[in-house]
């Protein structure tokens, strides 16, 4: 099983292979789980097809989103997270390279956790990654409820 597992969608395979990498460099151990657009991350968190198995593939401790990928992009994601009942009990950090003040307001609108903009050298991921190890995951955004939960070290 999968436990408390980080969900990581972006279509870029470099990417993604870097944030694994610096997030353990920065003591986030939590396992990760990629997805490549925002299709197969309404299909992960509504266990369909592949993803039905939850022992396998369990609702992740928190959604690392970016916003420009394939088919569906991450506000979409965000808006379909946003009519969901009931509300999703992970939290979303959004984790893209491309930021406008437009773009971060709504992304908070829509319910994200946090908004981080990704560096374009790897040297400069560490200090996002060491900015996600402080995050308390769990619970709606600004609800007031209790957090779950955080990343392991």
């Amino acid at each position: 099983m999968v436990a408390d597992a980080i969900l990581l969608a972006d279509d870029d395979e470099n990417h993604a292979l870097l944030a694994g990498k610096l997030m353990k460099a920065c003591g986030i151990l939590n396992p990760f789980v990629t997805v490549p657009d925002g299709d197969q991350v309404i299909a992960y968190l509504e266990g369909e097809g592949i993803y039905a198995n939850r022992e396998r593939y369990p609702l992740p401790l928190l959604l690392l989103l970016d916003l420009k990928m394939p088919r569906m992009g991450g506000m979409e994601v965000l808006e379909w997270l946003s009519r969901s009942q009931p509300k999703p009990a992970f939290s979303t950090v959004v984790l893209t390279s491309y930021a406008d003040l437009k773009t971060v307001k709504e992304a908070y609108r829509l319910g994200a956790r946090s908004f981080l903009v990704k560096p374009i050298e790897a040297k400069e991921f560490l200090p996002v990654a060491a900015e996600l190890k402080g995050i308390r995951f769990g619970g709606a955004p600004n609800s007031g409820t209790a957090n779950t939960g955080t990343a392991r070290a």
